[in-house]
């Protein structure tokens, strides 16, 4: 509170507002009020708080260092040209500029308000550019100082928008309490110092203050922005080195002390390491010794387990071979059954039962067909009966009807084109007109179409001159507000010269040689400028006095112009009849006795091309975008129902079409159903149980479950030696279970096949034991490491 009440004291200036105008990424007019008690600026990163106090400092500096407090306060990678041209880098037109908000003509405008006890002055500064030029030496600067209340930055903006830098010189000169300089900073910084009562460095030192992030030199700010006397540095400096050799004293014994921390732990870990390298030589005399044991005991055990097994595999021999010998026996019998069985009508009973399952088939298949085809036929309104005369009708009408599709078709075909042209160049018409309005919003001083404009910077580029020494008349000329019903007129009396441009005398060959060589694809229309010795004369009534002149050196030229084309503006047709050269406010017009005409080709509040700014040709564009936008709406939703009418027709063409491909037996269910029916009588009389056929199928199936059940029997001496394979125990607690040797031994028919197999699994178990030693001998080897590099850290 001590701070902020002597802040706001009877001597001390307060800020208190700071305005700006295209000012960097700062769009239009922005305002910022500043509390006498304090104001943060925050926000993300690029949302423009360097760019306002930085706003602040080009009005109190002489040469601001720009963006200072995004840097870090070392470096200025901004200039004043970027902030005026609204650009992300500097504004010199190079490669670093990433976007340009303002490439054209521009004006930006930044002011700060500071009071005192009711005391209120005003710094500001209006920067403009006549063309599209960034270079420095193109930049008019205008510096104000005022400590008049009624001077703000808007109606220095307004006074400059009406009549530029030399009204406001003007107003100097009417107005107390503001004082102006044109490109003239240092008279105004002058002023400036002279008014608060401070030195040269204050400013400097405010604009470095604002951007610091960090101090990497107090030194350096105090010596070239706060001392002036330089007598006492050299022995500051000497003071400041006695440090030095204190600072390296306090270093030398940081690092004793460290290293003596450091190597208290070797003492404590020493026991541990000497214990740990003890086990460690126990346990590598246990690891030589252990698989020596290991195998000694495996290989006794394996001995008698394979001993065991060899007794097994020889009665199990004997049984198989006792076990083949049977069922050869049965498949002679089991052949002689199925002889018998086939003798007495077995083999028709199976090729009847292939036919039914045919026919079944082919049942299923005709059915499917059948119902989709009398759905389609219910679906085109055509009778649905399963005959062959009517599938025979059916087609012939499906016939007719496919020749008359056709042409609905082709015609609907033809529609949809037509309607999808008239919807494309809508479309097309939409697109250029949204793209011409995006060209006229980037030329905000002109009202003509973009066309015209493009063509006059084309001119420009070739005869090396600025757009604005090629004016249009339309630009120069603008209906006055309270003469607003007379538009309309008034721009069919200008007529085509609204379109007309004027060229220097000194460029007007070049000029006609430049349109002469080229298509131009437009109505050219120029004037040779030659200014009248005298001023034009207008007629006292005629409509060249409802016109508002742009201040334009050749602004004369254009009235010298339209003097030869005023005409009277009268109340009534009687008054235009009695009046030559005249016209009404409706657009009717006479020329010499008796003439008399009004061009209707477009309406009175359609085409208007005067006006010193674009708005009547944005609001003319914006209404014929919307009527464009609901005809387009309406253009797509016509071409779409046509194209769903053309695919309505096309999928009843292709039901007929599909009709007339239809064979009637793909759809003979009756038919399929007597032969089926037929079939399975045939097959009831053979198949009946006294029958000699199902007499000799049951002998032939009784002997097929008599040999499977023999072989069954024989497996159980296999199961119980894959069971004992299966549930032996391996090194590590673990179950292994090996198919391929499982496989093996169901198919091993000798005594040196079961050696072999067993021989195998002895291996196995016995390198799966030396893996797990390894492994944990590994693990323990890796601890003893890690002790290791403990003790000698």
């Amino acid at each position: 509170m001590n701070q902020i009440a002597r802040l706001a004291g009877k001597e001390s200036f307060i800020l208190t507002r700071i305005e700006l105008f295209n000012w960097g990424g700062f769009h239009g007019l922005h305002q910022a009020a500043i509390h006498q008690e304090g104001t943060a600026v925050i926000g993300p990163t690029g949302s423009g708080k360097t760019t306002l106090v930085d706003a602040l400092m080009t009005l109190l500096c002489a040469n601001p260092r720009y963006n200072l407090a995004s840097t870090g306060g070392h470096e200025s990678d901004r200039d004043l040209i970027s902030y005026v041209r609204g650009v992300s880098g500097p504004g010199d037109g190079g490669e670093g500029q990433s976007h340009i908000a303002r490439p054209g003509k521009t004006v930006t405008g930044i002011a700060a308000t500071l009071e005192r006890e009711g005391q209120q002055v005003r710094l500001g500064a209006l920067l403009w550019f006549d063309s599209t030029s960034s270079s420095a030496a193109d930049l008019k600067k205008l510096w104000m100082f005022s400590d008049n209340p009624t001077q703000t930055l808007d109606h220095w903006l307004n006074i400059w928008h009406d009549g530029g830098a030399r009204s406001l010189k003007q107003m100097e000169k009417e107005t107390t309490g503001i004082w102006i300089w044109l490109n003239n900073k240092k008279q105004y910084l002058a002023r400036l110092r002279d008014f608060f009562e401070v030195g040269e460095n204050a400013f400097t030192l405010l604009n470095r203050a604002a951007g610091l992030k960090q101090l990497n030199s107090i030194d350096e700010i105090f010596r070239e922005l706060v001392l002036d006397d330089h007598s006492a540095f050299d022995r500051a400096t000497e003071v400041a080195n006695s440090f030095d050799g204190l600072t390296e004293i306090h270093q030398e014994l940081e690092t004793a002390r460290k290293q003596q921390q450091s190597l208290q732990p070797v003492a404590l870990s020493w026991d541990k390491y000497q214990k740990q390298e003890q086990q460690l030589a126990d346990r590598k005399a246990l690891e030589s010794l252990l698989p020596i044991w290991f195998a000694q005991q495996a290989s006794q055990l394996w001995r008698e387990k394979v001993s065991h097994i060899e007794v097994e595999l020889g009665e199990s021999q004997t049984r198989e071979e006792q076990i083949q010998s049977q069922l050869e026996l049965q498949k002679k019998v089991v052949t002689d059954c199925l002889q018998r069985y086939l003798q007495v009508g077995g083999a028709n009973i199976d090729e009847l039962n292939e036919r039914i399952k045919d026919w079944q088939k082919t049942l299923g298949s005709r059915e499917t067909l059948a119902h989709q085809y009398q759905q389609l036929t219910r679906n085109l309104g055509l009778p649905p009966d399963l005959s062959q005369p009517q599938l025979e009708a059916n087609q012939h009408e499906a016939e007719a009807r496919c020749e008359q599709f056709a042409d609905d078709i082709k015609l609907k075909q033809e529609e949809v084109y037509q309607k999808g042209v008239l919807s494309h160049r809508m479309t097309e018409e939409l697109r250029e007109r949204e793209t011409e309005r995006a060209e006229i919003a980037r030329r905000p001083d002109s009202n003509l179409p973009a066309h015209y404009q493009a063509f006059r910077s084309e001119l420009a580029e070739a005869l090396n001159v600025d757009e604005s020494e090629l004016p249009f008349v339309a630009e120069l000329i603008q209906v006055k507000p309270e003469e607003a019903q007379w538009r309309g007129a008034i721009e069919r009396a200008v007529g085509s010269n609204r379109l007309r441009i004027l060229v220097a005398p000194e460029s007007a060959q070049e000029a006609l040689r430049w349109v002469n060589q080229r298509n131009n694809r437009l109505h050219v229309r120029l004037l040779e400028v030659k200014l009248p010795h005298s001023p034009a004369r207008f007629f006292d009534d005629g409509f060249t006095r409802k016109l508002l002149w742009k201040d334009h050196p050749w602004r004369e030229a254009v009235k010298a112009l339209l003097v030869e084309n005023d005409r009277h503006c009268v109340d009534s047709p009687e008054q235009l009849r009695d009046t030559p050269h005249a016209m009404t406010v409706q657009g009717l017009m006479s020329g010499k006795q008796r003439f008399y005409d009004k061009h209707d080709q477009k309406r009175l509040d359609e085409d208007w091309l005067t006006g010193f700014d674009n708005r009547d040709r944005l609001n003319f564009l914006a209404k014929e975008i919307a009527a464009l936008q609901e005809q387009v709406k309406t253009a797509n939703a016509a071409f779409e129902f046509a194209k769903g009418e053309v695919g309505v027709l096309q999928n009843q063409a292709i039901s007929f079409q599909k009709i007339q491909q239809i064979d009637y037996d793909s759809i003979d269910v009756p038919g399929a159903k007597s032969q089926l029916d037929a079939l399975r009588e045939r097959l009831e009389n053979l198949i009946r149980p006294d029958s000699d056929a199902s007499v000799a199928k049951a002998n032939l199936m009784r002997l097929k479950r008599l040999n499977l059940n023999s072989i069954s029997s024989s497996e159980p001496p296999i199961k119980s030696l894959m069971g004992w394979i299966q549930n032996s125990p391996q090194p590590g607690q673990q179950n292994v279970r090996p198919s391929k040797l499982r496989k093996k031994v169901c198919r091993m028919k000798s005594e040196s096949c079961a050696r072999h197999i067993f021989l195998w699994w002895l291996w196995f178990n016995c390198l799966t034991f030396a893996i797990w030693n390894v492994n944990m001998s590994g693990e323990f080897n890796k601890k003893l490491r890690v002790l290791k590099v403990n003790c000698i850290d």
